[in-house]
């Protein structure tokens, strides 16, 4: 009887079948294709079938303010032979005014979920919502000359703070939880508060960290 693989063996396995997921996604209103969920979950689902693991998911906690909704997610991988599992917690943000906020939040987490345990190449992410950037975009043209309010962060940008903090993790040797309380002390407030003008500043700073060890 040959001896079964352990789930780290199985998700090594995994990472080498998978290769570069087609981008369908496309934001009209920046003009470039981008990886889905769904882009992701059909490139991958074969091979953890092939591979023996199991994906389950369940939302832990869910917040909104305003426009911005965020929900922690508990990810699951289980082998389907041994019983085997390994569990991770990943956040995840979405902005809509209608009822898409906690969906737009749970395809983030997931999405990056995916993308950071298996190593999935995208060539690009972050993930991006063309009606969300138009709307910001047309409330600056029509208050242009008065004296307006900043406009909130997008998901676009959001979405690459969350890569960029995962990405110095990997290259200081540190967590994406560490990260994220450093960056917070130099922005003096939580991320999910930017204004499009400091989620600038953030991806920045979090750029130079990554160029410094590299």
């Amino acid at each position: 009887m040959s001896q079964l693989k352990s789930i780290y063996s199985k998700i090594g396995d995994v990472m080498s079948k998978v290769s570069r997921v087609p981008k369908n996604g496309y934001n009209s209103f920046h003009k470039y294709n981008y990886a889905t969920e769904s882009d992701l979950t059909e490139s991958i689902r074969p091979i953890l079938q092939e591979s023996g693991l199991a994906f389950f998911s369940n939302v832990l906690e869910q917040d909104r303010e305003g426009e911005f909704t965020k929900v922690k997610m508990e990810f699951t991988l289980a082998d389907i032979e041994t019983g085997e599992v390994l569990t991770s917690t990943y956040w995840g943000e979405g902005q809509d005014k209608g009822d898409k906020g906690l969906y737009k939040a749970y395809t983030g987490a997931t999405k990056y979920f995916l993308m950071k345990t298996f190593l999935i190449p995208t060539g690009d992410d972050p993930e991006a919502d063309s009606t969300v950037d138009e709307r910001n975009s047309q409330k600056t043209k029509n208050n242009k000359g008065q004296k307006t309010q900043p406009q909130m962060a997008s998901d676009a940008q959001l979405n690459l703070i969350n890569k960029l903090l995962v990405d110095v993790a990997n290259t200081t040797g540190s967590t994406k939880e560490k990260a994220y309380k450093s960056l917070k002390n130099q922005m003096k407030k939580e991320m999910e508060w930017y204004t499009q003008e400091e989620a600038g500043e953030a991806i920045v700073i979090l750029n130079k960290v990554l160029k410094k060890g590299a």
